[in-house]
């Protein structure tokens, strides 16, 4: 509707598409935009712009820290911050606020298989729709070190603190963790 009232109107259109092949409706829509801003090169737009994807500064800010010289202190600190484990490998394992029930179900037998384990810490954000019953099902306490929330409202503080993510493979995403320089799991 925005658009339609754009072009009814004579108002200029901009398009934003975060992902290599733009959507059905970008493609559409295209014909009437003055412009496309695209995050890559070769996206099938007319009036493509390269503008890249853009991230909030605090996890600008967070992601430079932890590349920097300084980065293992950094990370430390969000472990800290998140009462994760300082000598272990963390696992961020977030999809969405909503979350994903697949996911969700496989992580959660995923830290049954590992509770063992005393060399890992899961931060599991499980999204509100599943965290009751995630919560109601996780394995009894062991080695292993696995929180779960509903929610992760510190996500720059969640990503400084990752080894690897499991994760949503959204267009947002992918630029956060290239940002952090964490390597992942992507579930399309």
């Amino acid at each position: 509707p925005g658009v339609v009232g754009a072009v009814v109107r004579r108002r200029p259109l901009v398009l934003m598409e975060q992902n290599v092949k733009a959507g059905g409706v970008n493609r559409l829509l295209a014909r009437f935009a003055k412009a496309s801003a695209v995050s890559f090169p070769g996206t099938d737009l007319r009036r493509a712009h390269v503008t890249g994807n853009p991230l909030h500064a605090d996890l600008v800010a967070a992601a430079e820290a932890r590349r920097g010289p300084s980065g293992e202190a950094v990370r430390d600190d969000a472990r800290r911050e998140l009462g994760l484990p300082l000598d272990r490998t963390v696992i961020l394992v977030t999809t969405g606020s909503l979350g994903s029930k697949r996911v969700n179900e496989a992580v959660l037998a995923l830290a049954g298989r590992w509770s063992a384990r005393g060399d890992l810490a899961i931060r599991h954000v499980t999204g509100r729709r599943d965290h009751e019953a995630i919560a109601a099902a996780v394995p009894p306490p062991g080695p292993l070190h696995y929180d779960v929330v509903p929610y992760e409202d510190r996500m720059p503080t969640a990503m400084a603190a990752a080894d690897i993510a499991i994760t949503r493979s959204g267009a947002g995403t992918c630029t956060e963790l290239a940002a952090f320089g964490v390597p992942a799991i992507m579930v399309p």
